[in-house]
């Protein structure tokens, strides 16, 4: 049998062994230094994801010809009404052409934005323009 990994508990309880080595300041400075390291990672995934809708905000804005202020929401809101407006013509056109069928590719992108969405429990509040 292969040895198991070490447990999050004991992982944290190792760590807290060294810290008992160190120094009052020491600790604070460490602790410091752990809470700038993931304010940093946390700026960089709100950037990423505030870039993101962005993208899909200009892509929505062009496909739908608004000029409406958008939210997070919105633009989330957009995406899926423009994506089930694509299927139901890629459904029809197929019913007329079936060796165009293309719905599968619309279906997919709806369903990962559902996904998305229900992952993210988004509310109003969370997803405010930022």
């Amino acid at each position: 049998r292969p040895p198991r990994p070490p447990s999050l508990v004991s992982v944290c309880l190792s760590s807290n062994n060294d810290d008992e080595d160190l120094s009052p300041e020491q600790k604070m400075e460490r602790e410091r230094e752990r809470r700038m390291a993931n304010n940093a990672r946390e700026r960089l995934r709100v950037r990423d994801i505030n870039e993101a809708f962005k993208e899909l905000g200009r892509m929505v804005q062009l496909h739908l010809k608004s000029d409406k202020p958008q939210t997070k929401l919105l633009i989330l809101h957009q995406a899926i009404g423009a994506l089930r407006t694509d299927r139901s013509r890629s459904s029809a056109n197929n019913q007329l052409f079936p060796q165009k069928a293309i719905g599968s590719q619309f279906q997919s992108r709806l369903a990962l934005i559902e996904l998305f969405m229900k992952r993210e429990s988004c509310s109003d509040s969370d997803l405010a323009q930022t």
